[in-house]
């Protein structure tokens, strides 16, 4: 057990220290913490903010398109694509971001999930 669980740890250790400093996942791109191999996901999720007192958040409107896939069960790849339209603007492509999730621990198998 604790082999298999050294091995994950470690993998994710060396994923975490060759990606750049400017790599986050922010509170609004939080997700469950399982895995499983050969399972896709589709999120869709959007934000609007009415009024920002002239500023430029005023009538802006975000919409962002997650995909998973699970590589195996602990590795999955997550593609995002968000979009941006601020007041009096069409709307327009704002990033392509490329994520990497490790499922740690399973609540089955260890308790408490962890990813």
């Amino acid at each position: 057990m604790f082999k298999n669980i050294t091995l994950k740890v470690g993998l994710f250790c060396i994923a975490v220290l060759t990606l750049s400093d400017a790599a986050h996942a922010s509170t609004s791109t939080v997700s469950g913490a399982s895995v499983t191999k050969g399972q896709s996901s589709v999120e869709a999720r959007m934000s609007y903010s009415a009024n920002d007192e002239g500023g430029s958040n005023e009538d802006r409107v975000r919409a962002r398109i997650h995909y998973d896939y699970g590589v195996t069960d602990f590795y999955a790849i997550r593609t995002i694509v968000a979009v941006d339209k601020r007041k009096g603007d069409n709307h327009e492509f704002d990033s392509l971001t490329i994520e990497n999730r490790f499922q740690l621990l399973n609540k089955k198998r260890d308790g408490w999930d962890l990813g």
